[in-house]
């Protein structure tokens, strides 16, 4: 018994047995046999051959194109991937989102319902693809087939997201991972040199598995370029948001007239990267705070005095007139990363590119 006068339980292996292996292990039910799938998938596949076979080869680098296997929802599980047909006819997944669908059966008679699926897309050489269609009732590949609810191609348009008509400038995402896919990059530019398109390839932002590929065209271009087989989709370029915060802002620790300490950060090793539209650094700050000025951006006033706020927040939190200032804990490093927003309309590939050149390089020294 415990000093609040409950009891615990002491020695409690000694309660325990040993439990014997069962002697069947269940087995999981499916909604479709290996006759029933290969009766709802034929077409399906036999529609994405012929689309695929349709792309002029500059919409598919290294003769390579894209299509999307619907999982069932009965196998979400990593384990139910169909691994087996990927890997027999040197296909691979390029990306995968979770969609809702209403699936042709359930299992055990269930009615069906809309319920989460996984969407794959599939990337490999077209031959790969309609040899899969040649031998598509193979039974090596049963497991896996009863696995797929849909197989299908994209529809025209399908990938173009937003009113592509109220633009110039767009954002194309595609399926080229960082590691082995320059070809890919490079099929893309030169599709757009067969439009007569300046591919943008210096502010493109690649992350591990997708690359985000600025493009001005016209609309009517967009929708010949969205065939392009390893295309997730297109829309007009993101704007960044203006400064103007919707909060209350409190005064800052300059605006109050506060008496500042006159020492060095708590943990001088530790430098905070603040992103911003510049700020101008008062006398009392420049012990704490170093200001950078990056190539292509320009001040604005919005811009100045929203750093500055920034600036004061991170080295005193919340502050009022009657509170003795602490000592700020780290130093700050402000960038001025915004340009001329009225022109660039690339800022938001400019403003993250400068941000990622920053944190490549190493942390400039206190001086």
């Amino acid at each position: 018994m415990n000093q609040n006068g409950r009891f615990l339980l002491g020695h409690g292996e000694r309660l325990t047995a040993p439990l014997a292996q069962p002697t069947r292990y269940p087995k999981k039910a499916h909604s479709y046999t290996f006759e029933d799938a290969i009766s709802r998938l034929a077409p399906q596949i036999s529609k994405v051959v012929g689309d695929i076979k349709s792309l002029q080869p500059i919409f598919c680098p290294n003769d390579e194109s894209v299509f999307c296997i619907d999982l069932h929802p009965s196998y979400l599980a990593k384990s139910y991937f169909p691994t087996r047909i990927l890997g027999k006819l040197g296909l691979r997944a390029v990306g995968s989102r979770i969609r809702t669908l209403i699936p042709d059966k359930l299992p055990n008679k269930r009615k069906t319902e809309e319920s989460s699926s996984l969407e794959l897309f599939v990337a490999g050489k077209r031959k790969s693809i309609y040899s899969w269609y040649e031998n598509f009732d193979d039974s090596d590949f049963a497991d896996d087939i009863i696995k797929i609810e849909r197989i299908k191609s994209f529809t025209p348009k399908e990938r173009l997201k937003g009113d592509i008509f109220a633009s110039n400038d767009f954002e194309v995402v595609l399926h080229a991972s960082q590691l082995n896919d320059d070809y890919i990059i490079i099929g893309f530019e030169k599709l757009l040199k067969s439009f007569k398109i300046e591919p943008l390839t210096n502010r493109r932002i690649q992350t591990k598995d997708l690359c985000f590929f600025p493009v001005e065209c016209a609309p009517a271009q967009l929708e010949e370029i969205e065939k392009f087989a390893f295309l997730r989709v297109a829309r007009p370029i993101p704007k960044m948001r203006i400064l103007n915060p919707g909060f209350r802002q409190v005064g800052s620790a300059c605006k109050l007239n506060q008496e500042f300490p006159n020492v060095d950060p708590v943990d001088p090793t530790i430098k905070v990267a603040v992103f911003d539209g510049g700020c101008k650094i008062p006398e009392e700050f420049k012990r704490w705070v170093k200001g950078y000025v990056l190539k292509d951006s320009t001040s604005s006033t919005e811009g100045i005095s929203h750093g500055c706020t920034v600036n004061s927040a991170l080295l005193f939190g919340s502050i009022s007139p009657t509170e003795k200032l602490e000592t700020p804990y780290a130093e700050i490093h402000n960038y001025q990363v915004l340009g001329n927003r009225d022109n660039d309309r690339f800022e938001l590939y400019n403003v993250l590119n400068s941000i990622k050149a920053v944190l490549a390089r190493p942390c400039p020294k206190r001086s």
